[in-house]
């Protein structure tokens, strides 16, 4: 039998067969993998949750074991001459992606590191695979844009709406109370911010699928703040400190609102830019910043670099302790934006990542995460982590010069001939 048309049983059956018996519950019952999605899971799927293969001598042989399963396939193919299924293994890997993407929905994945798969042929798909869509990538580049308008709205209507500070005093907070107030200490916070963005520059500047990564931040970013905006305006809670020279304001009309919106847009909302906010203190803007920063540096470098990723927490920690000193909000206000931002993250990366093996539940995917699916559907997920020289090499300038100069010396010495 095709062991493409394997069910769930057989697949269960061929690993008692072969001294797997106790991955049988793994794999055919918590799982529900048949022949189809059996032939096509590579090392990095069996190492990675929810299988998660941890002997690695289990995890080498199972390897081994759909290797051979996969020639045998290919070799029964070769021989018979009307099967549909007559190519090479890489064009048959092909046809496994391309039928499991046109049904998606969402299995579980890690939440750490992508790391490039160790197989060459699941590696050539991704590459295949991960074509950047400008249309897309446009439409993320307005969604992110139109998140920080409404974010400037949303601090805008906060602070019109701002508690009279002598009637409603700050809350109790176990850190604020005990931490001595800085005046400065948002100048090192906003320090912190800048040396991450400098950091993840150069990351993005390095990584061969820059803009496919940069389009995913966009994404998660404006999400975030769309939500970010939703609790600042709907919750407005006193001033945590009681020395902060910040009043309600009063807008007359439509075009006053407008002009703090676009003043607050064009300063990123950093108070270092000249920006006085006042009432945004349900969900700091800073600290959502950070998180996403120290997330996204450490998943799109080498897992190796133990000292950039270190250093990545050890500043964004640092940068987070001084929005407490700088009394800028409650404790509960930096909690609240860490775990949502870090955990809309991994969700993105974990569904994203497990795209192409998605085989049910596609409209519940659709309902829950309706930007994900649009912008995540179309590819594999998996960007492994490649870095090239973006700028041209010195061998093609210095080939393009001696062209140019050839060009030029020919015309010259056509000219001086017919002069003479």
């Amino acid at each position: 039998m095709d062991p493409e048309l394997w069910t769930i049983k057989d697949v269960g059956a061929y690993l008692d067969e072969n001294d797997f018996k106790h991955y049988r519950k793994l794999f055919c019952e918590e799982n529900k993998i048949d022949g189809r999605v059996f032939l096509s899971l590579t090392e990095n799927d069996l190492k990675q949750p929810p299988l998660q293969i941890l002997p690695f001598g289990d995890l080498r042989r199972l390897c081994f074991l759909i290797e051979n399963l996969r020639e045998e396939k290919r070799n029964r193919d070769q021989k018979t001459s009307d099967s549909p299924f007559k190519q090479t293994y890489s064009t048959f890997n092909n046809y496994i992606h391309s039928e499991q993407s046109s049904t998606r929905s969402g299995l579980s994945s890690p939440s750490g590191g992508i790391s490039i798969t160790d197989s060459d042929d699941d590696s050539f798909q991704t590459r295949k695979r991960l074509k950047l869509d400008r249309r897309k990538f446009a439409l993320s580049v307005l969604y992110l844009f139109c998140s920080h308008f409404f974010s400037g709205f949303a601090v805008t209507y906060a602070q019109e709406n701002l508690p009279d500070k002598k009637k409603y005093p700050p809350l109790p907070d176990i850190f604020l109370d005990n931490l001595p107030f800085i005046p400065w200490a948002y100048r090192v916070t906003e320090g912190a911010i800048f040396v991450l963005i400098i950091m993840g520059l150069i990351m993005l500047f390095f990584h061969k699928y820059r803009f496919l990564v940069i389009q995913r931040l966009m994404i998660i970013a404006a999400t975030i703040y769309l939500l970010r905006c939703f609790c600042v305006m709907s919750t407005a809670i006193p001033m945590p400190q009681k020395d902060y020279n910040c009043n309600r304001i009063e807008v007359k009309d439509g075009w006053e609102r407008l002009s703090r919106v676009v003043r607050f847009y064009a300063a990123i909302g950093m108070k270092s830019n000249g920006i006085k906010t006042c009432g945004d203190y349900v969900f700091s803007g800073h600290t959502v910043i950070m998180t996403l920063l120290v997330l996204s540096i450490n998943e799109y470098t080498p897992r190796n670099m133990l000292c950039l990723h270190t250093l990545n927490w050890v500043v964004g920690i640092f940068g987070v302790f001084f929005i407490l000193l700088g009394h800028g909000h409650y404790t509960l206000d930096i909690l609240l934006a860490f775990v949502i931002s870090s955990k809309l993250f991994s969700y993105h990366h974990t569904i994203a990542i497990n795209m192409s093996l998605i085989s049910r539940d596609t409209h519940r995917l659709k309902k829950c995460f309706p930007v994900l699916y649009y912008f995540e559907q179309d590819t594999d997920g998996h960007i492994p982590n490649e870095y090239e020289w973006p700028l041209p090499k010195v061998k093609k300038v210095e080939s393009f010069y001696s062209d140019v100069k050839f060009s030029f010396g020919n015309y010259f010495s056509s000219k001086s001939k017919q002069v003479v």
